[in-house]
Formats: structure tokens, sequence, C-alpha cells
């Protein structure tokens, strides 16, 4: 939602499903197999979030979001008894952008998932804690200057976490009339994944914005992703 002056605010509900993953204890090493198995495990993810944005300056953009997540990965049978496997965190994310008038060339930092630590049974561990770093200019007015036409963004972005090495993630936009919107883009360094593109429709009714997004990610031995959303301007 706009606020005008004051700066624009939203919310956001992420809810993720691990289907049904079969839980196993261990036993005895003397055992042939070495566990058991205790039937299908509840497991599963959500994330609330409420999101602050303020233009600073016709250059200068700045924004965070408070999120409240949490991770359910099941029970587990200990001597004493059960324990649940079930963490919930409060998260904060941030980040800064700045618009040159040059190619429109934009650059922007963020930080991502920063919180205290969680802990599963005995063990003490981060959230993954990301530094990004990303850049994006217009190469059709590189190519042709003051063109005047429909942008196209090219992107790249680096990030640092915490629990990993350092990845790349480039990308490419093309807008049509501000209608229609094409993309694709590639990120390096990935266990799983790689390539992904995507196509986005914009419309106004009664005044408002909404927009449709669609997107195709391959995802190596797993199978590919279908990415959909749906969002409202008010």
């Amino acid at each position: 939602m706009n606020l005008g002056n004051f700066g624009t605010v939203g919310i956001s509900v992420i809810s993720v499903d691990y289907g049904d993953i079969q839980g196993a204890d261990l036993i005895s090493l003397s055992d042939p197999k070495g566990y058991v198995e205790t039937g299908n495990v509840d497991v599963g993810a959500f994330a609330f979030g409420l999101a602050y944005a303020r233009q600073i300056s016709e250059e200068f953009s700045m924004g965070g979001l408070v999120q409240y997540v949490g991770q359910q990965l099941g029970d587990t049978n200990v001597s004493n008894g059960t324990v649940t496997n079930a963490q919930q965190k409060l998260t904060l994310n941030f980040g800064i952008k700045y618009l040159s008038t040059f190619k429109k060339f934009r650059f922007a930092m963020a930080l991502r998932n920063f919180s205290t630590q969680v802990k599963y049974e005995e063990m003490d561990t981060e959230l993954p804690l990301i530094f990004m770093f990303g850049i994006g200019i217009d190469m059709l007015d590189v190519i042709k200057p003051g063109h005047g036409g429909d942008p196209l963004l090219v992107s790249a972005e680096f990030l640092h976490p915490n629990n990993y090495t350092e990845r790349v993630n480039i990308g490419a936009e093309y807008s049509l009339m501000g209608l229609l919107t094409l993309r694709t883009g590639y990120e390096f360094n990935r266990d799983l994944g790689g390539l992904s593109a995507g196509i986005g429709i914009k419309q106004e009714l009664a005044g408002k914005g909404l927009e449709i997004n669609y997107s195709y990610s391959t995802f190596d031995m797993f199978n590919n992703v279908n990415r959909f959303s749906l969002n409202f301007n008010l």
C-alpha cells in the first residue's frame, strides 16, 4: 500500500510443505540396517512479514522487512522422552538502493536473516545470514542513448552467505509497453538449479495495479519448479 510521502508498506506470507518424508531412528550399530523407520514425518516452514520502504530522494531508497519465521522438522525420540524439532524466530532484513542518472544504472545492498541463534536438540546454529550486492543497467540505453522506449534491464547479484561460498546470479528483463515483461536468469555455484525464465503481465483494474507473474526453474535431479505470484498495488 502506497502511503504517499510516508512511504510504502506491505505484508508477505510464505508457507512451505516439504511433502511426505519417511522418518527414522538410529539404533544399535550391530543391527543389519542400523535404523528403524518411524513413519511419515510432519515437516514444513512458514514466514509472515511486514515490510516498509521509503524513497528518500529521486535517487535513493531504503527499506526493511520484519519476519516471524518458523520451521517444523518432526519429533525425535530420546532417552527421556520425545523432542519436538520446531523453532520460531524474528528476523530482520534491510537494504538500500541507489538509482543514478547514467544509463539508468542502479546498485543496491541488503542484509537478510539477521537474527539470534536457534537450537535444535543440543546444537546451536545460526540462520543463513546473507549479505547481497547488486547492480543493474538499461542495456538499450547503452547501445542507443536516449532511446526512450521499453527498457532492457540487465543485472548481476553477488551473495555472501555465512554458511556457504559466494554465489553470483545474473538476469535480464525486457518490458514491453509496461504491460508484458519477459525475464531470464542463471544462478552460479548452486548444488541444484541454474537456468530460470519467466513472464509477467500488468494491468489496472478500477485504478488499482494488478500483476501476475510466472517463472520456470530447472532443478537437476528433482522435478523442475514452477512459481506463480499475484501482486496488488492499493
